[in-house]
């Protein structure tokens, strides 16, 4: 059952602490460590203060008391509200849309979370994320997994180079189908686990999450056009993102899609679809696995999770800014997303879109 596994792993740290949340993935890559010989023990993440936080914990321990292992839950609510929930509804009233695993993965999952497993002995995190991580030369590099319809390389750009020497990511080898089938066959309790949802502490309800909140901060806008012209009203700018149709409630000859959101006005401006291609986008807040480029680079460049890779140049520009210059014009290029760049399937690093 594990011929597959084989030189795929090498040199594991003795000492593993796998992050559960009773899914399928994590509930595989704990058995995986298992079978490798190391100490292994589970932890799981209290975070969001709901009743899924007890749900995932007790999956966990359910997997873990069928592996053999002991398993801990470590309590980070307070902290992933103040990094996490707080950050997600401030952009929103900031006219961005955000990514808030791209902000759990950097401060609470791979920091907090992580220092507390490290904490408690163990040599390492391993999660059920599909990624691979490649030493190259003593510099390590985040690559995409061998399932490029799971890999999850786009939310974990953030990484540090010393987070990635304390991090396995044993499902990056396999297929989802393949994590499955080894589940199975191992009698893991959680085979049959469905998908986990994008964003694990909000409801389909974005804008209700929003609003609850942080209601003080609700407040009625215009609808404008791009020369300024009313064309309605809306009930907070929380409730829109660039692209966005559903939701507009105005008439017009043809179709209109948000085309960007003005925060210090409180106006949502609306343009025909045609209005949305973008040849540039400029990022902040950059991060690069060996540092920041100081020449123009050719890479391809994801502007959002689902969105394909597209050629562009990678251009420096003042104060840690860069420019993003697509061979072809992108459609609602998203102020609060990320632009993540790659040569080939390795990650060279990222930006958030301004």
């Amino acid at each position: 059952m594990l011929r597959d596994m084989t030189s795929r792993m090498e040199n594991l740290p003795q000492r593993i602490g796998v992050a559960m949340s009773g899914g399928v993935d994590s509930s595989t890559a704990a058995w995986m460590m298992r079978e490798r010989g190391c100490e292994v023990a589970g932890f799981t993440m209290a975070h969001t203060g709901t009743e899924a936080d007890g749900r995932n914990a007790n999956a966990a321990r359910a997997v873990c008391e069928h592996l053999g292992i002991p398993h801990h839950v470590i309590d980070l609510r307070h902290a992933f509200r103040a990094c996490v929930e707080d950050y997600f509804c401030d952009a929103y009233f900031r006219g961005l849309t955000p990514n808030p695993c791209v902000v759990c993965n950097r401060t609470v999952k791979f920091g907090l979370f992580l220092d507390s497993i490290l904490s408690k002995g163990y040599d390492a995190m391993a999660t059920g994320h599909y990624a691979r991580i490649q030493n190259r030369g003593g510099a390590l590099f985040l690559t995409r997994a061998a399932d490029f319809t799971k890999d999850q390389t786009y939310f974990l750009y953030r990484l540090t180079h010393d987070m990635l020497k304390r991090i396995v990511f044993p499902n990056g080898e396999f297929t989802k189908v393949r994590i499955r089938e080894l589940a199975a066959a191992a009698g893991l309790p959680a085979q049959s686990a469905p998908e986990s949802q994008e964003a694990c502490f909000v409801p389909k309800d974005y804008g209700a999450f929003v609003a609850a909140h942080m209601p003080e901060r609700v407040k009625q806008g215009k609808i404008v056009d791009e020369q300024g012209k009313l064309l309605g009203w809306h009930e907070g700018i929380h409730l829109y993102t660039v692209g966005q149709r559903r939701g507009l409630g105005v008439a017009a000859p043809e179709p209109l899609y948000v085309l960007r959101l003005n925060a210090e006005e409180n106006q949502v401006v609306a343009a025909p679809d045609h209005r949305l291609f973008r040849s540039s986008l400029i990022t902040q807040d950059n991060v690069f696995a060996a540092g920041p480029p100081v020449q123009p680079l050719r890479a391809t460049v994801k502007i959002r999770y689902n969105a394909a890779p597209v050629p562009a140049l990678i251009e420096p520009r003042a104060d840690d800014e860069f420019e993003v210059l697509f061979d072809a014009p992108q459609r609602a290029v998203t102020p609060g997303q990320s632009a993540v760049f790659y040569d080939g399937d390795t990650l060279l690093g990222g930006g958030i879109i301004q």
